[in-house]
């Protein structure tokens, strides 16, 4: 998708394409975000904060497709070093086209469980036997 910011003051580019993303992407972006470990490295495991922004740069480098124009390499890591205002905005179109607004998951779940024979409390996640009584 082409999303236009010529008109936009502040900004590091004119122009950029999103592509959406799929669990395959998520997982490399993982991946790209983890890094290679050694076996003999006994260092800290990664802080999960860091982490988790580290995978969605990642994703977001890996869904930006074109740049002003211009077919990029992916994952396109140089959006990195664009403004904050520019980020912005990518952030925000990359939001809007991979991931569902809390309205959206709302209206799925109600319209799933709270239908007639619909499931309406959770089911337990004890790893216990069900008790069919004595």
């Amino acid at each position: 998708m082409h999303f236009d910011l010529s008109e936009i003051r502040g900004v590091s580019i004119a122009s950029f394409d999103l592509e959406e993303m799929t669990g395959r992407d998520s997982l490399d972006a993982a991946a790209r975000a983890i890094g290679p470990r050694r076996k003999d490295d006994d260092g800290p495991p990664p802080n999960a904060y860091e982490l988790n922004i580290s995978h969605r740069n990642q994703l977001i480098a890996q869904s930006i497709s074109k740049v002003n124009g211009e077919i990029v390499p992916r994952p396109y890591t140089s959006w990195e070093t664009w403004t904050l205002r520019t980020q912005e905005f990518v952030l925000a179109a990359y939001s809007r086209l991979n991931e569902a607004t809390n309205d959206e998951v709302k209206g799925f779940i109600k319209a799933h469980f709270d239908a007639p024979g619909g499931r309406t409390e959770p089911i337990s996640s004890g790893s216990g036997s069900i008790s069919h009584g004595t």
